[in-house]
This record gives C-alpha cells, structure tokens and sequence, in this order.
C-alpha cells in the first residue's frame, strides 16, 4: 500500500514492482497538468480523450527509464506536450508551424521582473478591480482565444506554477523565449482589457 505522503521516487518505484492501484495514484496526481496541457493545445473534444489515453500509456512503458533528473511532473508534462506536437503536426501542419518559434527577445523582456505576478501595476489597477469576478472571467476568455502556445505557457507558469525552468524542460524552447512570450502575452492582456473593456 503507497503512503498518502509519497514521494515521486516511491511511487515509481511501486509502479515498477507492480503493486496494486500505484499507477491509478501517478496519474490521479497528474491528471490535471496534462488535461490542461492538451485543452490548450487540442481543439477537438474527441481528440484529447484519445491523447489523453496514449499520454498515459506512453509514461508507463517509459517509466523505467525515468531517471529523477527532474520532477515527475516535469517528465510528465514534456510527454503531454511533445504528444501534442506530433498530434497537431499530423494533423495541422500550418498549426505547427505556428507554433515554432525563432529570434531574440529583447533586453526588456529578458527581465525575470517583466512577468511577476499576473496582475498589473497598482497604480494602474486597484486591487479590488484585480480580485472581481468580471475581471476573472474576461481573463479567462481572452486568454482561450489567445494562439496555442502563448495560452499554453500561460497555464505552465501560472495555473501549474511551473519555474521557468520547469517549462524549458518541457518545451524545449530556450528561458529566454520563454520569458519573452510571458511578457508580450501579459502586455497584451493589459492593453487590451484598457483598450476594449476599459480597465
């Protein structure tokens, strides 16, 4: 029986030795992270139940080979992303393409402190307006209509609370870029909640 405090290298190591319900754990802890990962990639409903399915079994014949040179967590979700790739490459070429990236971020936007926290300056936005409902809501919707993958780093970084270097790892894209889409996203949320809803 797994102990409700386990570690990841318990876990796996349960997995491994075939004891009862220790995959059900893994992927009961995990879920959530790659079900996020393919809704902000995969349109389609009945798409994402099949990955979802062929995710998971693509970490069980994996997991021996899972070598604890970063979190669980981390190994997981590069497994979802990269699955999401190859389903999007054969899928929608022209979406792969889109979701490739390439060029320098600029100085400014290399900055750690470019992305903090996802709210705005308070001398812009009182934390009350911050906090609302409404805001809440006309985030999440323009976030969904945002291109796959500035949504999907949104949810690493701030849904699943990622390090930067975390996301690294599962995308293969350099701190930098990274950094770089964090910040453009961001500002663009911000000028358009100012600009269309007035904020």
């Amino acid at each position: 029986m797994i102990k409700a405090e386990a570690s990841d290298r318990e876990i796996v190591n349960a997995v491994l030795k075939g004891e009862r319900n220790a995959f059900a754990r893994l992927m009961k802890q995990n879920e959530r992270l790659v079900l996020h990962i393919v809704q902000q990639l995969i349109p389609a409903s009945e798409d994402r139940r099949d990955l979802y399915q062929d995710i998971f079994l693509k970490v069980y014949k994996n997991l021996s080979g899972f070598a604890f040179e970063s979190k669980l967590s981390t190994w997981i979700a590069k497994i979802a992303y990269t699955s999401c790739h190859k389903k999007i490459a054969k899928k929608r070429p022209l979406l792969w393409e889109e979701l490739k990236v390439s060029g320098k971020a600029d100085d400014e936007e290399n900055t750690v402190q470019s992305i903090g926290d996802f709210t705005f300056n308070k001398e812009e936005e009182p934390d009350e307006l911050l906090m609302s409902k409404e805001l809440t809501n006309i985030l999440q919707q323009e976030i969904a209509a945002l291109p796959s993958l500035p949504r999907t780093l949104l949810t690493l970084f701030y849904q699943e609370e990622m390090s930067l270097a975390e996301i690294e790892v599962v995308t293969n894209l350099p701190i930098n870029t990274i950094k770089s889409h964090l910040f453009r996203t961001r500002k663009y949320l911000k000028e358009l909640l100012i600009e269309k809803y007035k904020f």
